[in-house]
């Protein structure tokens, strides 16, 4: 077997090679300084040897995609991955296969960057993630996780870009957003299970400089009266620094507030498929001249469709259909 007795190897590149017979156990005898391992475009399938997450020098963890992947990201390139994995910057990557399995409770707190999407991992994600403090990503999207996630467990990675956290069947408890105190740029928890309200997630003070919220497809929910001076619900504040909003498929009802259109950094904006009514804000047509996707299709919006829009606008999909709407 290739792997077995090099125990003094540090780094293993054996990328590109069709070596899906190999037993995944011969990685067991791999060394504790061992540094680097890319097994990238093998065809991997089984049980992945939960020891590999041990080893404490690791920085680079590489199983990058294959052939018959489906549902995934095709546009990760793994050479990039690898590029970016050594420009000096200790970044850390974990790609993926066909791996089955639960989230082990043990990592190597050397990790930076941790990518396992499209394999078929399940339960719950551990506590101990939290002690991860370096991560600057994490995306295991596309599995098959479930049970309710903290969001706090990534309150103490100060370089967190943001969790990928959609396509499973995680709930979140909404009260717990309230803690978050690292800024993250990205979320995404599309595809999941969560309930409740939106407004406690996005005033959690980690939200406050967001870009892109994804929140498509679960089960949420705003209430919102504007016919009492008092709502019972109000429209979640959105950060000033928001660009992509997709709250598609939810159970969103009430009016949308004209001044949502004080975020003129807004690229893409999809609330369609929700029970929202009252009138469009006329300034949705003008309000950003970045705003190039808008789709409210899907509502029960009346009144009149916004008359004009910016000279030089990006508009490229403007959706409306499924409404009341006249003009």
């Amino acid at each position: 077997m290739v792997l077995q007795n090099l125990t003094l190897v540090r780094e293993f590149f054996l990328d590109c090679i069709k070596m899906s017979s190999v037993v995944l156990g011969s990685l067991m005898n791999l060394s504790s300084s061992s540094t680097s391992l890319s097994l990238e475009l093998w065809g991997l399938q089984g049980q992945f040897p939960e020891n590999i997450f041990h080893l404490p020098k690791l920085k680079l963890l590489s199983l990058s995609r294959v052939a018959s992947w489906k549902l995934c990201f095709q546009w990760i390139s793994s050479s990039f991955a690898w590029e970016s994995s050594t420009t000096g910057q200790g970044r850390s990557r974990i790609f993926s296969n066909h791996l089955t399995g639960e989230l082990g409770g043990h990592w190597s707190k050397s990790l930076h960057e941790i990518r396992l999407e499209c394999n078929k991992i399940y339960g719950l994600i551990p506590p101990s993630i939290s002690e991860l403090v370096n991560l600057t990503n994490i995306d295991v999207s596309s599995n098959n996780l479930s049970g309710i996630v903290d969001l706090n467990l990534f309150s103490n990675m100060i370089n967190l870009w943001g969790p990928d956290l959609s396509h499973s069947s995680l709930s979140v408890a909404t009260d717990k957003f309230l803690k978050i105190q690292n800024q993250l740029n990205f979320l995404s928890l599309s595809y999941n299970r969560i309930h409740g309200e939106i407004p406690q997630l996005l005033s959690a003070k980690g939200m406050q400089s967001s870009q892109y919220l994804d929140l498509f497809h679960n089960f949420l929910t705003i209430f919102v009266d504007l016919t009492s001076n008092l709502p019972q619900q109000p429209f979640p504040i959105l950060p000033q620094s928001m660009c992509i909003l997709l709250i598609a498929n939810n159970k969103l009802t009430g009016e949308i507030p004209p001044w949502i259109c004080n975020i003129s950094t807004f690229q893409i904006i999809n609330l369609s498929n929700n029970n929202l009514s009252g009138n469009i804000p006329q300034c949705l047509g003008n309000f950003s001249t970045e705003l190039s996707v808008l789709n409210l299709r899907s509502n029960s919006f009346h009144g009149t469709i916004p008359g004009s829009f910016t000279e030089g606008n990006k508009i490229r999909s403007l959706d409306l259909n499924g409404n009341e709407l006249e003009g």
